[in-house]
């Protein structure tokens, strides 16, 4: 075969008959298996692309999102605490169970604010039993059963200790007063 294209062992002198193959089932195949090796690298290319945008407009958007930190941070010249607002200041550690949210009180705030050191309620659910005992919104738990409470980590290894149900008095800052609340250990 001088032509160069393919065929079967016969040579019947068809090779032009379907593309270079004597039968018409070789040259279908090859066909399917050409467009299916298209399409799989169309694929690949397009999901590669794909990725590489999401990746370039996710780090040109994280820059920026760190240019403007940078910038609030260096233009935020604020000394005195009057001048903060209290929602401007968070704790990074937010915590829930329950039906109540607990946030930390940092010695930064304490002495920002001038109030104690403890875990504050964020968030309580309205007539949830909690509600129902008497801890509101903005309470600081400062003391249980006499044992200092300075952060959530120190509130939960309290309960640790404590069986499901046993009564405990809670010590709790509310509008720069104290007050004392008595209520079960929750369930765990």
């Amino acid at each position: 075969m001088s032509s160069g294209r393919r065929s079967n062992s016969k040579n019947t002198g068809k090779e032009a008959i379907y593309g270079g193959y004597e039968y018409r089932n070789d040259y279908e195949h090859a066909r399917k298996k050409k467009s299916t090796m298209l399409r799989f690298a169309l694929t690949l290319f397009v999901s590669l692309l794909a990725c590489s945008v999401f990746f370039v407009c996710s780090a040109a958007l994280f820059s920026r999102m760190s240019a403007l930190i940078r910038e609030k941070v260096s233009s935020d010249t604020r000394s005195d605490p009057e001048q903060y607002d209290a929602s401007e200041i968070r704790s990074p550690f937010i915590a829930t169970q329950w039906s109540v949210k607990f946030e930390e009180v940092d010695t930064e705030e304490a002495n920002i604010y001038s109030i104690p050191v403890g875990v504050r309620i964020r968030s309580v659910t309205p007539h949830s039993d909690e509600y129902v005992v008497g801890f509101r919104e903005g309470d600081i738990i400062v003391k249980v059963n006499d044992c200092p409470i300075t952060d959530i980590g120190s509130l939960y290894d309290y309960y640790g200790r404590c069986e499901c149900g046993e009564l405990v008095t809670y010590r709790v800052f509310r509008n720069n007063s104290y007050e004392e609340i008595v209520s079960e250990v929750p369930r765990r």
